[in-house]
Order: structure tokens, then C-alpha cells, then sequence
């Protein structure tokens, strides 16, 4: 409930801080649209348009914020940011210590960055990284199973597989390949190699994909390896070290309107 008292501070909270604002009126029941508001809120209430939310919005979706990934230097800019336009609209923190933050402890995970071994008969292949991981380290020696993007529904395989998608230039197809590598996995594959050039855009997903992150946010299925072009024939000797487990500290943003229940 918000008190009458408190308009003033509600004020400044629909002015400086739109969106959340217009958020929590419609979780109140109020629409924008109804002309009965206190006449002291009107140009509070006006304020809330479709450029003062947008503002708000593009800089936090924006190509520089990089998704804010949980942990990330863009998450803490953008719980800064949050944090001083809670301030500006005149609310107090919430969190540790009468602050605007309250820090939480994560665990992550990391996917190595060494100690990846692939070698066909006997010769070493060149790897660019992993796009995914598992919690146990993958060793095997045999033969893959070559699959392809025609044929990688219907294909049952067990052990490793050199996996085809065929052309990345799409950025449709980059989307589609944790889906296929699922199915793969589905279908018995236990590690999945991805023969790329050394100009494709997965490898810099790869080096993204090196930083800490959430347990549950990992999009491929199971140990998913970039090696450089080759042959699906002869014996393969694959070691994949494990995933590597963490901790991070993150700050969530937490504001409250002045006197509000």
C-alpha cells in the first residue's frame, strides 16, 4: 500500500524511474489510460510516455551492456545504474547495511581452457576451444561417428562425433546448433568435436563463453570442442577436462519508497 503522505516521494519515484514505475501501477490496478488520479500525480503520471521508458530500456539493452551475464562487470554497471536512478526518485536502499545492493554468493561454473587433447592417428589436432562442458573429464579412444546437418536427426551414435552444421553465415544457424547438439546427445553422443575455419564466429562465442557463469546457463550439451578441418576417418584419442566449479559475489538493487508498507 502507498500511503497519501508519501506523494511527494512517489512524485519523484514516476518521474525519475518510468518503467519500474509503470510496472508497479499496473501490478496496483491503475491504467494510464483513466484521468481519476490525484491531480497532484498528473504530470507524474504524464510523465510516464513512451521516450522516458525507452531511455531507460536502450541503455540497458544496449550492444555495450552484452546481455549483463550473471556474474559480469555489465551486471554491476547496470545494478549501479539502477541503484542511482532509485536514488534520484527519492527512494532509500533496501539492501546490506541501508544500501542500495545486497550482495549474494553464486556458484558458477568455468569450462577449462587447457588441457584439451584431440589427436588423430596419432597427430594432434588443433582445437579452438569449447563451447560447452560436463562435470566429469571425457577420455576416449576409438573411432567417431561423422554426422552431418542433413542427418544428425536420425543418426544413432554412441562415443564421440565429429559433427558437420554445415554453413554458419546465418545467424539463425549459430542459434540452431545448441539445439542439434542436443539431439546429438539425445541420440548417444557422449563429446561432440566441430570442425571449423579459423575465421568462424564460434570461435569468438568460445573465448566468450570462457568467463564464469551460472551453473544452469550452459547452452550446449555436454563436452562441445572447435577443432580445425578434418577427416572423420582413423583412431581418435580425445581427452576433455572437467568443468570447473566457482564462486562469485554479485550485487542485486534494492530500493524502497520512502513510508511504503
Amino acid at each position: 500500500m502507498l500511503r497519501t503522505a508519501n506523494r511527494a516521494a512517489l512524485r519523484r519515484y514516476l518521474t525519475h524511474f518510468p518503467l519500474t514505475a509503470a510496472i508497479m501501477l499496473s501490478c496496483l490496478g491503475v491504467s494510464f489510460a483513466q484521468t481519476d488520479y490525484p491531480p497532484e500525480l498528473a504530470d507524474s503520471y504524464d510523465a510516464i510516455n513512451q521516450k522516458s521508458v525507452t531511455a531507460t530500456v536502450s541503455f540497458l539493452a544496449s550492444d555495450e551492456m552484452a546481455g549483463r551475464d550473471t556474474p559480469s562487470k555489465e551486471f554491476d554497471i547496470a545494478s549501479a545504474y539502477v541503484a542511482g536512478r532509485f536514488r534520484g526518485a527519492g527512494l532509500v536502499g533496501g539492501g546490506d547495511d541501508g544500501s542500495f545492493f545486497q550482495k549474494t554468493t553464486i556458484a558458477t561454473v568455468q569450462l577449462p581452457s587447457s588441457g584439451i587433447s584431440i589427436a588423430q592417428n596419432g597427430k594432434q589436432i588443433q582445437n579452438f576451444g569449447m563451447l560447452s562442458g560436463d562435470a566429469s573429464a571425457f577420455d576416449f579412444t576409438g573411432k567417431v561417428t561423422v554426422v552431418t546437418a542433413d542427418d544428425f536427426r536420425k543418426t544413432k551414435v554412441s562415443g564421440a562425433v565429429l559433427f558437420d552444421p554445415g554453413s554458419l553465415a546465418d545467424p539463425r544457424a549459430i542459434g540452431n546448433l545448441a539445439r542439434q547438439t542436443a539431439v546429438l546427445k539425445r541420440n548417444g553422443a557422449t563429446a561432440i568435436l566441430i570442425p571449423v575455419e579459423p575465421g568462424s564466429p564460434l570461435i569468438a562465442m568460445a573465448k566468450k563463453l570462457q568467463a564464469p557463469s551460472l551453473v544452469s546457463r550452459r547452452g550446449f550439451a555436454g563436452p562441445t570442442v572447435l577443432i580445425s578441418k578434418i577427416s572423420g576417418e582413423g583412431e581418435f584419442s580425445i581427452q576433455i577436462p572437467k568443468l570447473i566449479g566457482g564462486e562469485a559475489t554479485v550485487q542485486n538493487t534494492i530500493g524502497v519508497l520512502k513510508g511504503s508498507d
